[in-house]
């Protein structure tokens, strides 16, 4: 390439080789850069794909043991309203000592407050 500058030719050459071959080795890294990039992407995704099945699993499995608490709850609050069916104003007094003691008492004898309930009536 020449510029005449004032009379005075100029005249530069440049050997783009050498840039050409330093781009060509700064595009081989950047392509093994996005592969690596690419291989650790497609790991995380997977992981997180595993990580959302388990989660699945524990959120069922969380509600279903909630579903069952509320179930056996409301059922237990049902035979105690038949079993304060029976008691007089008096003995309603009583009621919520005798809820902790057929709690307790399940828990100590290994049966469902439902069954000691009915037992005791």
């Amino acid at each position: 390439m020449a510029f005449n500058v004032g009379g005075i030719y100029l005249d530069i050459k440049a050997d783009a080789r050498q840039v050409i071959q330093s781009l060509d080795k700064l595009h081989k890294k950047v392509t093994v850069g996005a592969k690596e990039m690419s291989s650790a992407y497609n790991a995380v995704a997977s992981s997180m794909s595993g990580i959302s099945r388990t989660g699945r699993r524990a959120l069922l499995a969380i509600t279903g043991a909630v579903t069952a608490a509320t179930y056996a709850s409301a059922k237990y609050e049902k035979q105690l309203a038949q079993v304060s069916t029976m008691l007089s104003g008096e003995g309603m007094d009583s009621m919520e000592a005798y809820k902790a003691q057929i709690l307790d008492l399940g828990v100590a004898m290994g049966e469902s407050t439902g069954t000691l309930s009915k037992r005791i009536v």
